[in-house]
Parts: structure tokens; C-alpha cells; sequence
């Protein structure tokens, strides 16, 4: 998705958050017909008119670079260390 492919599949559970019909052609799980016929669709759909699926992939291209960026990677990865670190200095005896 972030090189601008047109993902298609199951999201994973997990991937839901990122992986919808605004990002990419999300299929059932084990639904391999239903796999097919999208693939199928979607290579009919881009050779009559590939602006819409243009549209899709850069969209979502877009939607991975701005929610899953190195600085927000490293802004996420601060807060919960920070938290951690808050847990711990309030847990540690007092020194006497």
C-alpha cells in the first residue's frame, strides 16, 4: 500500500484499521472466489478506466505515510516508554 499498489485480500483482523474499501479491495477470509473475482474486476475495471484505482492507491498510499511515519513510529514508541518509566518511579520504594 505505501508503494502505491492496489492491495487486495484479507485484512488480517489487525490490518482493519488501516486496510477498508477507502484503502484498498478488502475480501473475506478464506474466500477464495471471492479473491478471484475481485482480482478479476479489478484488472477489467483499471484497463477501461485506471483513474479511479489511481485515485485508490494514492489515496491510500498517502493514508500509510501520514498514520505510520518514522516520526510518528518514534513519537508513539516515547509515550508508552515515558508512561513505563512514570509506572516504575511510582512504584519503587522510597529510599530511607
Amino acid at each position: 500500500m505505501l508503494a502505491g499498489c492496489i492491495v487486495v485480500g484479507y485484512h488480517g483482523v489487525g490490518g482493519a484499521e488501516y486496510f477498508d474499501s477507502d484503502s484498498g479491495i478488502p475480501v473475506p477470509e478464506s474466500d477464495m472466489v471471492a479473491f478471484v473475482r475481485q482480482v478479476r474486476s479489478l484488472v477489467l475495471d483499471y484497463r477501461t478506466d485506471p483513474i479511479p484505482l489511481d485515485r485508490l492507491r494514492e489515496a491510500a498510499s498517502r493514508r500509510i505515510a501520514e498514520s505510520y511515519s518514522q516520526t510518528v513510529f518514534e513519537k508513539s514508541l516515547r509515550s508508552v516508554w515515558a508512561e513505563i518509566d512514570a509506572g516504575l518511579q511510582s512504584a519503587a520504594p522510597a529510599n530511607k
